[in-house]
C-alpha cells in the first residue's frame, strides 16, 4: 500500500490518466467524458479509486494505457463496484488485473456493500478517510448540492427511504458518479440529512 505522498513518477502517471487525489490519503477521482449526458448542461461522469484493504474501483471508466499504468502504480484493482446502471463490461479490468465485481460476501474490514431496503440498489461504504458513501448514480451532486439524479428519478418516498438508511452508517462524504459544477467532499452527512427531511416533507 502506498504512503500518504505519491512519488513524483506516480503523480505524473495520475495526471496522464486524468486522476487526482480527492480525499487523502487514499481516495482518488477519475475524470471521464460522459457521452450520455447533455454536454451543454455541464455534467460530468466520474469514477473513483480507493486504496483500501482490497483496492476498489467505483465505476467503469474506459481502460486506457495511461489509466492502467496509474492504477497499477497504486497497487492494481482487486474489486469493482458497479451500480445497476453502470455502462460497459468489466472484462477489460478482469483481464488486466484479475479483479472481480464486488459482492456482499466480499466485505472487508473497511469496505461494506449497502443494500437499500426493499430495492435491488447497492451503495458502497468505505470506513477510511472519515467515512465515505459512494452513492452510485441514483444521487447526483448539482452545483455542490446533493439531489436525486434527474437521469434516473426516484419517487420522494424512495429518496426518503434511501437517505434515512444511509444515515445509519458513519460517514463524512458522499461521492456520486454524476457531478455538475464543483465536486464537494465536505458536509456529506448534513446533505443526506437535508435530503431526508425534504423528501419526507414532500412524500
Amino acid at each position: 500500500m502506498l504512503g500518504e505522498e505519491n512519488s513524483r513518477e506516480t503523480q505524473f502517471l495520475l495526471r496522464a490518466a486524468n486522476m487526482s487525489l480527492l480525499i487523502p490519503p487514499h481516495v482518488y477521482v477519475i475524470y471521464q467524458h460522459d457521452q450520455d449526458e447533455d454536454e451543454a448542461g455541464g455534467w460530468q461522469r466520474l469514477a473513483y479509486f480507493v486504496v483500501a484493504s482490497s483496492n476498489v474501483l467505483v465505476g467503469l471508466p474506459a481502460l486506457s494505457d495511461d489509466l492502467f499504468e496509474a492504477l497499477d502504480a497504486l497497487g492494481g484493482v482487486d474489486l469493482l463496484f458497479l451500480s445497476e446502471r453502470t455502462y460497459g463490461s468489466p472484462a477489460a479490468y478482469e483481464e488486466a488485473f484479475g479483479c472481480k465485481v464486488l459482492r456482499r460476501a466480499d466485505a472487508t474490514t473497511d469496505l461494506l456493500l449497502i443494500e437499500q431496503p426493499g430495492k435491488r440498489r447497492h451503495y458502497l461504504h468505505y470506513s477510511g478517510a472519515g467515512g465515505v458513501i459512494f452513492a452510485s448514480d441514483y444521487l447526483a451532486s448539482d452545483e455542490g448540492e446533493l439531489a436525486a439524479a434527474a437521469a434516473y428519478p426516484l419517487a420522494e418516498d424512495e429518496v426518503a427511504s434511501l437517505s434515512a438508511h444511509l444515515l445509519e452508517y458513519d460517514f463524512a462524504a458522499v461521492l456520486t458518479e454524476r457531478v455538475r459544477g464543483e465536486l464537494i467532499t465536505a458536509g456529506g452527512r448534513a446533505a443526506v440529512a437535508r435530503l431526508t427531511e425534504e423528501a419526507q416533507a414532500s412524500s
